[in-house]
């Protein structure tokens, strides 16, 4: 994708020119809403080069030159600086839009001459503009300190910047390519657009559904309205967005930021700076040696979230005892019990959610078929397993309800229970490869936590988790998701022995090559990242030279 890309870095501009700009004049408060950076030619050459190498495909980064020789005539980018960044920035007065993109030059004429194929015989337009075309569509430059602007309108041009960089220089020293979002510098009233949008949008799904009660359409309407204020607020407070993508040769991976920032004093900004990372007790589920995928989360929510949570976990409530008094599969003498174990339910969940502590985590282990195990701190657990008891009762006088064990193990002040029997006849069977040929689940309950696990290995893996978080070091991230790639594709290949490719690409992975996604607080709000390790980035590409090598 990046090699069709480049050389045809005029004709995108010209998209997003078409798009955006205006024909009014350029005027000296111009504020940038969107800013775009790419990191220049020479660091594109080397990720190439870096994929390459460690995909043995050594020349990559040549091809991109002979790729570029070909469409230029065998000139090169001659005339490009190619030490520096590229960029654009669509900006706006309040009024209009308008979009100038820049690249460096150390020669304009030989860079115009070598794209003449694409860009056409450069015209004069006067006052150092020239006039080029990206198809049909006429474009205007003019060159200013080393650096070729290129817009739409030729009066786009005549308020330059000395030096472009100082837009795009912080995205640069991180990234090979940036979008940022600057959302308080997009005018009100397209703001004010939006949101309209957006209401008229969701509002239009409200019209009462025919087999929807009182208390479940009251409860639709009330979230969808959470969802409506959460929105708008967003759009209105919303300081930064921002999206960029690196490829770290140093560090041997690839990675992916997105991150979210209020403004400052904005009841989001103070929401953000409430939320931290705390102590947890659950970072075992990050220490299994033979996890195929593991995830923790620990922090403390915001007032606003917390607010929030409550009111949705409130409306729910009334929801599901309306469904529970409508429902035909339940006998009478059997609802009064369900709706005592909903109720101990929720009791334990509003709790939780008022105390705005999220501590938890999830294992994913073994070699297929595997065992899900999932925990966290909960507030009144003694509830949970009172309506866990409740609802167990009711549930085994079906016909061919699985067996229900209780009290089947005690480890560190958590009692286990198992439920277990014969997957019904229409199961899916990639159920059944996954999680095994019966059904195995386990629940754990503690004093203030509690853990559900599906498979076979259940209790021992829970137990694991308990004895793990006790010495293990404590995470400082709030939340951390790892997906252990070789496992994954080695179990996908013993199910499909037909695809000798899974083979192929798992036996190039390590035992520690995965995906990481990460978050973690910046002032006033949030950055998540995915990172790729080195061996996943030489992975795809083996998988890519396998597809092209005509491989089944």
């Amino acid at each position: 994708m990046r090699k069709n890309l480049l050389p045809h870095w005029l004709v995108i501009v010209a998209l997003a020119v078409g798009t955006l700009a205006s024909a009014r004049p350029a005027v000296a408060d111009m504020k940038p809403m969107v800013v775009v950076a790419f990191s220049g030619y020479n660091e594109l050459h080397k990720d190439l080069e870096y994929i390459g190498k460690i995909s043995d495909v050594p020349e990559l980064g040549n091809s991109l030159d002979g790729m570029i020789a070909l469409l230029t005539q065998f000139q090169g980018l001659v005339g490009l600086d190619k030490s520096k960044p590229w960029g654009a920035a669509v900006s706006s007065d309040g009024q209009i839009f308008q979009t100038v993109a820049f690249l460096p030059v150390t020669d304009t004429k030989k860079l115009l001459g070598a794209l003449q194929g694409m860009v056409g015989e450069p015209q004069d337009a006067g006052d150092g503009v020239q006039q080029i075309r990206a198809g049909a569509m006429p474009l205007f430059l003019k060159e200013k300190n080393g650096w070729a602007f290129i817009a739409q309108m030729p009066d786009q041009l005549a308020d330059l910047p000395a030096d472009p960089q100082t837009l795009i220089s912080s995205l640069t020293k991180t990234y090979d390519l940036a979008v940022r979002i600057n959302a308080q510098n997009i005018p009100q009233q397209f703001r004010d657009l939006a949101i309209n949008q957006i209401k008229l949008g969701m509002q239009s799904g409200l019209d009462r559904q025919a087999d929807e009660t009182d208390a479940q359409y009251q409860v639709r309407v009330k979230l969808m309205q959470q969802q409506i204020d959460q929105l708008v607020q967003l759009i209105n407070e919303l300081d930064e967005l921002l999206i960029g993508w690196a490829i770290d040769a140093q560090n041997r991976l690839a990675f992916l930021d997105i991150s979210m920032t209020a403004v400052p004093g904005s009841k989001l900004a103070a929401n953000a700076a409430a939320a931290s990372v705390i102590k947890s007790k659950f970072t075992g589920f990050l220490e299994n040696e033979d996890a195929v995928i593991d995830a923790h989360v620990a922090s403390k929510q915001g007032d606003q979230d917390i607010a929030t949570t409550v009111a949705t976990i409130q409306s729910l409530k009334s929801s599901v005892f309306d469904s529970i008094d409508k429902s035909d599969d339940l006998k009478d003498d059997e609802k009064p019990v369900i709706k005592k174990a909903v109720e101990e339910t929720f009791e334990s969940i509003e709790a939780t959610a008022k105390k705005g502590v999220i501590d938890g985590g999830m294992v994913i282990v073994g070699e297929g078929p595997f065992t899900i195990v999932a925990g966290g701190s909960v507030e009144k657990a003694g509830k949970l397993e009172s309506a866990f008891r409740q609802a167990m009762s009711v549930a085994k006088r079906q016909p061919d309800a699985p067996e229900v064990e209780y009290d089947v193990d005690k480890h560190a002040g958590v009692t286990f229970h198992s439920i277990s029997g014969p997957w019904p006849d229409d199961a899916d069977e990639n159920v059944k490869q996954v999680l095994g040929d019966d059904i195995e689940i386990t629940v754990a309950f503690g004093e203030d936590r509690v853990f559900v696990a599906l498979g076979e290995d259940g209790v021992d893996t829970i137990k694991d988790v308990i004895d793990d978080s006790q010495s293990a070091e404590q995470s400082k991230l709030p939340f951390e998701l790892d997906v252990w790639v070789k496992p994954i594709l080695e179990y996908s290949a013993e199910q499909q022995p037909d695809n000798p490719i899974l083979k192929l690409i798992a036996d190039t992975l390590g035992d520690e090559d995965g995906i990481h996604l990460t978050s973690r607080m910046i002032p006033n709000g949030a950055l998540a990242r995915l990172e790729f390790d080195e061996g996943v980035l030489k992975a795809i590409g083996t998988a890519a030279n396998a597809a092209k090598a005509g491989r089944p």
